[in-house]
C-alpha cells in the first residue's frame, strides 16, 4: 500500500513538474511575443517620427527623392563637393533636382547665406548655413548641391497666393493642414465697417496655422505658423525662397543664431519674423499694413 501511494505521489509530482514546465514555456512565449510587439510598435513609432514628424526638417535627402531649390538667387551645381569647384550649371529658384546615390562620404560645409545685423547692438552679423554636399541631377546634368538650399516641399503655385502675402492654400497643401475653426466678426471703426475673418488650421504632425484677414479696401491680414522640430535657419531659407524674387534686396535683416530673425518684406513695411524655442519655430508675417 505504501509503495502504491509512493508511486501515485511520484506520478502526481511528475505531472505537476510537467505542468509547471509547460506553463513556464507558455509564459516565456507570451513574454517574447509581448516584447516583440512592443519593439515593433516602438520601431514603427520611431520610423513614423523620423520619416514624417521630422521630415519637414530633414537635412539629408535620400537617393531617388525629388527635392527643390530654395534660393531666390539660384543654386550653383558644382563638379565636386566644394564651394570652390567648377560650376556645372546654375539652378533657378524652385527648380527640381533628383537625389543621386552618394558614392562617397558626405562632405560637411558651412556657407554664408546673407549679411545681417545683431538687434539692439546693430553690429554686423551673418547667417551661416551648415549642411552637406549632395550629388544631384537636373536636366541630364549631374553635380553637387548644398543641402540647406534644397527642400522636399514643392514650390507654390500662382493660384496659392490669395491677398498680399497670404499663402494659406499653399501651406494647407504641403503640410496637409485641416481647418479646425473659422469665424467672422463685423468691425466698426472710424466711420467704416468691415468683416474680419479668423481661420485656424492644424496637421496630425503638430503644424499649426492661424490666419486673420480683413475684407476691406486695404486687405489687411496676418498669419502665424508653427513648425515643430524645425531649425530657425531652415525655416528662414524656406520662407525667403517663397517671398523673394531674384532682384529682391532684403532690408532691416536682424538675426541671432538659432534664436530669431526678422526683416521687411516690402516698403510699407510688412515684416516677417522667426522665433525658435525648444519645440520648433514660430513664423509670423503680415500684409496690407498701414
Amino acid at each position: 500500500m505504501t509503495r502504491l501511494w509512493k508511486s501515485i505521489e511520484e506520478k502526481d509530482s511528475n505531472s505537476i513538474l510537467i505542468s509547471l514546465d509547460f506553463g513556464m514555456q507558455i509564459k516565456n512565449i507570451f513574454l517574447k511575443l509581448l516584447l516583440l510587439s512592443l519593439l515593433t510598435t516602438l520601431d514603427s513609432y520611431h520610423l513614423l517620427s523620423q520619416t514624417k514628424g521630422n521630415e519637414s526638417n530633414k537635412t539629408l535627402p535620400l537617393s531617388g527623392e525629388i527635392w527643390y531649390v530654395t534660393s531666390p538667387r539660384g543654386l550653383n551645381l558644382r563638379s565636386t563637393p566644394s564651394e570652390k569647384s567648377q560650376v556645372v550649371s546654375k539652378l533657378p529658384n524652385k527648380s527640381s533636382v533628383k537625389i543621386l546615390k552618394q558614392n562617397q562620404e558626405l562632405v560637411q560645409a558651412k556657407i554664408k547665406f546673407l549679411d545681417a545685423i545683431t538687434p539692439e547692438t546693430n553690429k554686423p552679423n551673418q547667417i551661416l548655413l551648415e549642411g552637406t554636399w549632395v550629388k544631384v541631377e537636373n536636366n541630364g546634368k549631374e553635380g553637387y548641391a548644398f543641402s540647406p538650399l534644397l527642400s522636399r516641399y514643392p514650390p507654390s503655385r500662382n493660384d496659392e497666393f490669395r491677398t498680399g502675402y497670404d499663402i494659406t492654400p499653399y501651406l494647407v497643401r504641403i503640410f496637409t493642414l485641416k481647418k479646425i475653426s473659422s469665424d467672422k466678426k463685423q468691425i466698426a471703426e472710424d466711420q467704416t465697417s468691415y468683416t474680419q475673418i479668423f481661420e485656424s488650421y492644424k496637421s496630425e504632425l503638430g503644424v499649426t496655422l492661424n490666419v486673420e484677414q480683413s475684407e476691406n479696401e486695404y486687405g489687411w491680414g496676418k498669419a502665424v505658423l508653427f513648425l515643430p522640430n524645425w531649425k530657425l535657419e531652415t525655416a528662414f531659407v524656406f520662407f525667403y525662397s517663397i517671398f523673394s524674387s531674384p532682384d529682391f534686396k532684403i532690408k532691416d535683416l536682424s538675426y541671432i543664431k538659432e534664436t530669431s530673425a526678422e526683416y521687411s518684406l516690402d516698403e510699407i513695411p510688412n515684416t516677417i519674423s522667426f522665433r525658435k524655442n525648444k519645440t520648433g519655430v514660430t513664423i509670423e508675417w503680415a500684409w496690407g499694413a498701414d
